[in-house]
């Protein structure tokens, strides 16, 4: 009984969560650029051969990195 009563609780309380409406804000596209074999200190090393108005640079400075 304990274990029907449990589960039914919890069924509940996950249609109430999930009929939320999510406040945040989403972004409509995310674009991941995995670059393998590849040396972090790369992007450093050669920073001043990069051109100015794209590419590396860019990602750099308006993009987010995961080490």
């Amino acid at each position: 009984m304990k274990k029907l009563s449990l589960s039914l609780l919890l069924s509940m309380l996950f249609t109430i969560a999930s009929a939320q409406p999510s406040t945040a804000l989403r972004p409509k596209l995310v674009v991941g650029i995995i670059v393998d074999q590849m040396r972090w200190d790369y992007l450093y090393r050669y920073y001043d051969k990069y051109a100015e108005n794209g590419g590396f640079k860019r990602l750099l400075h308006q993009g987010y990195s995961c080490d």
